[in-house]
């Protein structure tokens, strides 16, 4: 009798796993986080985390959930570290430099911290940069030892709609935050899939401004130079989103780093690399796409925007577009004089592999930075799909000013 009883019990546990009692901190900011005009049932759905089983319900949302990580406090990565089936789970991991204003404005966290996680920097008085190593050591052991399943990375440094008044530290700007994020994978021993760096708007400083570049130099290199341990091999999507607003070119001492460890990621299947407001950084990061057997084979989407192709880059641009791509996106693109129809002569030349192809404002350079603002050329938003693209291209290379072909 006992035997059957226990027989049963072991059913019933396997079909209805344990509940688990999120904190409401936690619960309620998921609720702040979804959209209410989108997703009521998922709202209704958290509301019910606390009575139902947290099992069930983990898979089909928190898998997939780009969680803002945004408190200052160690003390909340030590709460969230108890979450072991939570945090089993999640599979996207959005980090965050700055405070996430709906979670600030949330009533709930009236006088309190956001739940979550953030870097926080100090301006020491001789302008250098310290970092907060107990949080970055602490974020490395969660990565390490609870999101044994995360292996999608989302860094985000936004500032756009925040004010420096509310903030007791001056935040990360984009290279310092790209260095602490590769220092935490390299202490953590993380094989990232995917690499989202999306650096915004930013507030009151920027990198090598305000700060003495000479004395902030040492923090990065050093913070940044483990990233040849990262491992890169499952590495198959880079997004680099410079962002508008952010007035100097990333750290070189950073770009240069990545070369190494991006050439070792012989599954990167998709590259999207936006600019804006700083393109002639394009000119140092495509160099990390010069042909090589490592990356070309499996290359299939490539997005450039906002970026300058000089002579010495676009020679090895061109191979890369023959190489095995399957959609290719280009738009506010300059090139000198004579070198534009020249790029898309070989895209239509390419179109055996290509199939989607999207080219919008292709410049001269004189023309994306002009003081009378830019003229859009005859390529202006050639977007074809088909059999059909290569005439349509090829009609704009020859229509094109000054083209002889």
């Amino acid at each position: 009798m006992t035997t059957q009883s226990t027989g049963n019990m072991d059913e019933t546990a396997a079909r209805h796993p344990p509940i688990l009692r999120l904190p409401q901190e936690l619960v309620q900011t998921i609720l702040d986080y979804l959209d209410p005009a989108d997703l009521p049932s998922f709202r209704s759905t958290c509301r019910a985390l606390e009575v139902s089983s947290f099992a069930a319900f983990a898979d089909e949302f928190f898998s997939t959930i780009k969680y803002d990580f945004s408190a200052y406090d160690t003390e909340y990565l030590s709460e969230l570290s108890k979450q072991t089936h939570f945090l089993s789970r999640v599979k996207t991991l959005r980090i965050c430099s700055t405070r996430c204003t709906r979670l600030l404005d949330a009533p709930h966290f009236s006088g309190q911290k956001p739940w979550g996680f953030g870097y926080s920097w100090t301006r020491e008085p001789y302008r250098s940069l310290t970092g907060n190593h107990a949080a970055v050591d602490a974020l490395s052991s969660l990565l390490k030892e609870r999101f044994v399943n995360c292996r999608n990375f989302t860094i985000v440094n936004d500032g756009a709609h925040s004010s420096a008044n509310l903030f007791s530290e001056l935040q990360l700007t984009g290279n310092d935050a790209l260095a602490a994020l590769l220092y935490v994978f390299q202490r953590a021993e993380i094989q990232p899939a995917s690499l989202h760096m999306l650096f915004g708007r930013l507030y009151n400083d920027t990198l090598g401004g305000r700060l003495d570049p000479a004395r902030l130099r040492p923090f990065l290199i050093s913070a940044v130079a483990p990233l040849g341990l990262v491992r890169t091999e499952g590495l198959t999507s880079l997004t680099v989103d410079a962002g508008f607003g952010i007035r100097l070119v990333p750290d070189m001492a950073i770009v240069r780093s990545m070369y190494g460890p991006i050439k070792c990621a012989r599954n990167l299947q998709h590259v999207r690399l936006c600019f804006r407001s700083q393109p002639q950084a394009a000119t140092a990061l495509l160099e990390l796409f010069q042909p090589s057997e490592s990356i070309l084979p499996k290359l299939r989407l490539f997005e450039l925007t906002y970026a300058i192709l000089s002579e010495n880059v676009l020679a090895d641009f061109l191979l890369l577009i023959k190489a095995s791509l399957t959609s290719l996106a280009l738009q506010q693109v300059a090139l000198r004089t004579g070198a534009w129809e020249t790029l898309l002569v070989h895209i239509a030349e390419a179109l055996s592999s290509l199939g989607d192809v999207w080219i919008r404002y292709l410049q001269r350079p004189s023309e994306v930075f002009g003081q009378n603002g830019s003229t859009t050329l005859a390529a202006d938003g050639v977007a074809c799909k088909g059999k059909n693209v290569k005439s349509r291209l090829l009609d704009a290379a020859r229509s094109a000013p000054g083209c002889t072909t």
